[in-house]
């Protein structure tokens, strides 16, 4: 079974932190190895191997990712793949362009690695991630806006959003673009800060 926690906040957050730690405590960490994506500009290294070690990774066991030439990744198995929060089409330029796509699919759809998507990593688990423009806009320049289709069938996430923010959205986007959002087939979910959303496929 695969399993999947999204959360509006990341571990650069103390609310974000307390989330995902109350989540993983459910696990035994201290023997699992863990590869956190994010960009070098955004400076969390510290933050975020902090926050890792609070919840009893070995570090040994942590890899931080930002694309960087010095960043050394295992071919091997991890049991907990991390994508921060940020700006999803520049997070994704990264991962893509480092062809890291392909390798967080086979370590979640293949290993069975937890996902743990942040705001910005919980959208682009999905099918795609074209509705982040709607929130930030691509500055980025991308124009294919693949996700990493952890969920095997169109879908998406959006953070960030109450059920009434969701059912708002809804009908303001239908408004201003009618049929947009049938590509995802009515699997359309959402996180709101505070809390954790967690899928088991």
């Amino acid at each position: 079974m695969r399993k999947m926690i999204f959360t509006s906040e990341g571990l650069n957050q103390k609310s974000g932190r307390k989330l995902i730690r109350k989540e993983l405590a459910k696990d035994d960490v201290s023997d699992k190895k863990i590869i956190l994506f994010t960009l070098c500009k955004y400076r969390f290294y510290e933050v975020l191997k902090n926050a890792c070690l609070e919840m009893g990774f070995k570090d040994e066991n942590i890899t931080i990712y930002d694309g960087e030439e010095n960043t050394k990744v295992d071919d091997g198995f991890y049991d907990y793949i991390y994508v921060t929060e940020g700006d999803a089409f520049d997070i994704m330029e990264m991962i893509k362009g480092k062809g890291m796509e392909t390798f967080i699919r086979r370590m979640v759809k293949e290993n069975n690695a937890t996902y743990i998507g942040a705001s910005a990593g919980a959208i682009l688990a999905g099918s795609d991630y074209l509705l982040a423009k709607e929130f930030k806009g691509n500055h980025s320049g991308i124009t294919e806006c693949d996700g990493f289709d952890l969920f095997g069938k169109p879908a998406t996430i959006i953070p960030h959003y109450t059920k009434e923010d969701l059912a708002r959205f809804r009908v303001n986007m239908e408004a201003a673009q009618p049929g947009v959002l049938n590509r995802y087939k009515g699997n359309i979910m959402h996180v709101r800060d505070g809390r954790v959303l967690v899928v088991e496929i």
